[in-house]
C-alpha cells in the first residue's frame, strides 16, 4: 500500500511526492494502492530525487448530476456512465415528450435527483423517460410497506407514485417530500392503493397511495384501495 511504499523509498533515500489520486471501483473502501510511478521501476536517479506517485483513491469523489432533464434518454445515459453514475434501468410511461428523460431518482430509494445535486460516483439512477407506446405491467401489493420502500418498489415494478392520501390531504410524492418539515414521510405506512394489486395498466402509470401513522406490525394485507 502508499504507506509500504512511502517508507521503502525513504529508506533508498529518495522523496516520495504524492500528485494525483484516480478512483477504481473494485479498490473502492480499501487502503491506498500506488498505481503508477515516475521514474519508473528500475531508472536509474540520484539520492534525493523526487519519486511522483498516482494512488488510489478510498473514497469515491463526488460529482454534479448535469442537465439531463428533457434531453434524450441515450444522450443521458451516455453522459452519466462517463461520470461514473450508474443506470438502473429506465421507466416509460405514457408522455408526449417521447424517448426523452422527465426526471432522474435514486436507484435505491427512488426518491427525486436534480440537475446540480452532488452524488458519489457509482451512483445508481433510474431515468423516467416518456413514451407513446406503453407496454402493461401488473400492479404490485404495495400495502403495510413503508412509504418509501413502496415507491421504491413502484419504480422496480415500471409504475410511478401518484397522489399520497396523508390526513385530510392528497399531495403529489414531490409534493410530500419538499414537505418533511411537516410530515415525517419515514413513519408512512401504505394501507391502501389504486390502481389495486393485480390490475394489468400500462408501464408508467401513476398509483396513488393512502397512508396513515401507524405501527407496521398492526397493518394487515388487504389489497385496499380508494373505491
Amino acid at each position: 500500500d502508499i504507506q509500504e511504499a512511502i517508507r521503502i523509498l525513504h529508506q533508498q533515500g529518495l522523496t516520495p511526492v504524492i500528485v494525483d489520486s484516480v478512483f477504481v471501483d473494485s479498490l473502492a473502501n480499501k487502503a491506498q494502492k500506488v498505481i503508477a510511478v515516475n521514474p519508473k521501476p528500475g531508472d536509474s536517479v540520484k539520492p534525493g530525487r523526487r519519486i511522483y506517485i498516482k494512488v488510489t483513491m478510498v473514497k469515491p469523489p463526488p460529482v454534479i448530476l448535469p442537465a439531463v432533464l428533457d434531453k434524450p434518454v441515450e444522450y443521458a445515459r451516455s453522459v452519466l456512465m462517463a461520470l461514473g453514475l450508474k443506470i438502473k434501468k429506465v421507466i416509460y410511461q405514457p408522455h408526449f415528450a417521447e424517448n426523452t428523460v422527465l426526471e432522474v431518482r435514486s436507484g435505491i430509494s427512488g426518491k427525486l435527483i436534480w440537475p446540480g445535486d452532488t452524488l458519489p460516483v457509482g451512483t445508481e439512477l433510474i431515468l423516467v423517460a416518456g413514451s407513446r407506446v406503453p407496454s402493461l405491467v401488473t400492479v404490485s401489493d404495495y400495502s403495510c410497506l413503508p412509504l418509501e420502500v413502496a415507491v421504491n418498489q413502484l419504480y422496480t415494478d415500471s409504475l410511478v407514485p401518484g397522489l399520497i392520501y396523508v390526513e385530510d390531504s392528497a399531495l403529489s410524492y414531490r409534493e410530500l417530500l419538499r414537505q418533511v418539515n411537516e410530515y415525517d414521510t419515514e413513519s408512512m405506512i401504505v394501507i391502501g392503493q389504486e390502481p389495486e394489486a393485480g390490475k394489468r395498466v400500462s408501464a408508467g402509470t401513476p398509483v396513488d397511495l393512502v397512508v396513515d401513522f401507524i405501527d407496521i406490525s398492526d397493518c394487515v394485507r388487504n389489497n385496499t384501495n380508494l373505491e
